[in-house]
């Protein structure tokens, strides 16, 4: 998985304009930083 085409503003732009919920976005956020870390 590449994810270094994208800084983290990006990301979380991307996210925002699609009305993701709150709780998907934590998932998501979890799920990154176990990637990353």
């Amino acid at each position: 998985m590449k994810h270094g085409n994208y800084s983290l503003d990006d990301i979380i732009h991307k996210l925002r304009d699609t009305r993701i919920t709150q709780h998907q976005l934590n998932i998501i956020a979890a799920f990154l930083w176990h990637l990353l870390k």
